[in-house]
């Protein structure tokens, strides 16, 4: 009989050292990959969604209710995640109502949003004057980031 056999002549001695770090070192580096392309997701999701040289921004003073304007350069924008917040020259901070918008904007589409929300979210009625600065963030609300920042001209 030989050392680590049992009497039905299977052999138990086990897997043999060298095979035992190979297998260790292969998982290891596939579960880093796996983790290292899981959380660079994070970072090219938000960056992707739009960019600066893909919309043009303006706000139009108009009798009826001022709007503001969105038009897409290049690229398609998907609203159903973003929110637009515009800071007043004095200080007063509102929402534009993005839930008419389309889910979907591609390059040559022109958003106008006329719908304004205060901090409670009740309607709020904004009347710039024409010259007034307005800055314009646009929020990505799944990724919880800033994605545009814009300093806009009333005109």
């Amino acid at each position: 009989m030989h050392k680590g056999s049992d009497p039905g002549g299977i052999d138990d001695g086990g897997v043999s050292p060298v095979i035992a770090v190979i297998l260790m070192v292969a998982i290891t580096v596939v579960l880093s990959g796996v983790v290292f392309l899981w959380a660079s997701s994070f970072s090219t999701e938000a960056g992707s969604a739009i960019d600066l040289s893909r919309m043009e921004i303006s706000i139009k003073d108009d009798p009826a209710g001022d709007r503001l304007v969105i038009s897409i350069i290049s690229g398609d924008v998907i609203w159903g995640s973003m929110s637009a917040i515009l800071t007043l020259e004095d200080g007063t901070v509102i929402n534009a109502d993005l839930s008419a918008c389309p889910q979907r904007s591609s390059a040559g589409d022109e958003i106008q949003i006329s719908s304004f929300l205060d901090g409670s979210r009740a309607s709020y009625s904004f009347d710039g004057s024409k010259g007034e600065h307005v800055e314009v963030r646009i929020v990505n609300l799944e990724m919880n980031s800033v994605i545009l920042i814009r300093d806009v001209i009333v005109s």
